[in-house]
């Protein structure tokens, strides 16, 4: 539903704000990636529910097989669908970072 201009009758003009679309863009590729409509509306509930500060524009989500995470932090992930609140621990690996660190010592010591 537009959250810009409601319509007014057949053939009215509708109005999306950025976050409309942002939400709408984000739905698709939830179900692009076999998210199904009953697990993308259970997510939306869970983010509603947990009240994540973010705007949905700067939200990160991570699709695990038939779970979707939500980024909470840095370094906090919360389950919204197979178990909703449960935190799941990640680690980053930067190996763009490792190889540039290498690459400086190998320079470093040649």
């Amino acid at each position: 539903m537009p959250s810009g201009r409601q319509a007014s009758g057949i053939g009215t003009e509708r109005r999306y704000t950025f976050d409309d679309l942002v939400s709408l863009r984000t739905a698709r590729e939830l179900r692009m990636a076999g998210i199904s409509t009953q697990a993308l509306r259970r997510v939306v509930r869970f983010l509603k529910r947990h009240d994540i500060e973010k705007p949905l524009s700067e939200l990160r989500l991570i699709i695990r097989a038939k779970d979707v995470l939500a980024v909470a932090s840095d370094q906090e992930l919360m389950s919204a669908l197979n178990s909703p609140g449960q935190y799941a621990f990640s680690f980053l690996l930067d190996l763009a970072h490792i190889v540039k660190d290498i690459e400086k010592e190998l320079k470093r010591v040649a």
